[in-house]
């Protein structure tokens, strides 16, 4: 993963010199998620499947994190580009229905942060990262990577891209996984706002 980094900050400096900083290809950005519950992802020798005693994706309870990050385009009108994320997740979830009775229960004992650096490909974020601590788990603590694809739905910046600050409004899917025994997935909907460095002044 630091290597990964590394490779994103190098291609970042080289196209910074040859474009300049008035290239309007950076931002910051601050949002909030809201997840479904984890589904448990269990793993054979001959499939990956679902345990599906114990996933439940319905959206009767949100489970709610918030992130900030920083992004820098390489094209910012094709959208592609390198970005670094900080999320922090809760373990407490906000009831939709007063009348729900689930067993449903989560995964760990307690709130968790994750860091992760990632792609932007057009409408597609695609990251990759870790939590920043172990888990307990079953009474083991266990060290989880963690993945996730995001598809943007609504962007408010238009045409021509890369000038305005903006509003993004998107779904995705995440994978928290020791990548051995232990892996689960959840989805999730979330509003970013982007803000732009050197964008266009009236």
């Amino acid at each position: 993963m630091r290597i990964l980094l590394l490779f994103i900050l190098l291609l970042s400096t080289n196209s910074i010199n040859a474009q300049g900083f008035g290239a309007k290809n950076m931002e910051f950005f601050i949002g909030f998620n809201a997840t479904s519950s984890f589904g448990n992802v269990v793993s054979t020798d001959n499939s990956i499947f679902l345990d599906p005693e114990t996933t439940n994706f319905n959206f009767d309870r949100m489970f709610p994190s918030f992130k900030f990050g920083y992004k820098y385009y390489v094209n910012p009108e094709q959208r592609v580009g390198f970005f670094v994320q900080y999320k922090a997740n809760s373990k407490k979830f906000i009831r939709l229905k007063s009348d729900v009775d689930s067993d449903y229960q989560f995964p760990f004992d307690d709130n968790f942060n994750e860091l992760q650096i990632g792609i932007t490909a057009g409408p597609f974020d695609f990251s990759y990262g870790k939590l920043l601590d172990k888990m307990q788990v079953n009474g083991s603590e266990i060290d989880f990577k963690t993945a996730s694809i995001n598809l943007s739905l609504i962007t408010t910046d238009g045409r021509p891209r890369g000038q305005l600050s903006y509003f993004n409004l998107y779904t995705g899917v995440n994978l928290i996984s020791d990548f051995d025994d232990l892996s689960y997935l959840n989805l999730l909907i979330g509003l970013n706002y982007h803000l732009r460095f050197n964008r266009k002044k009236n």
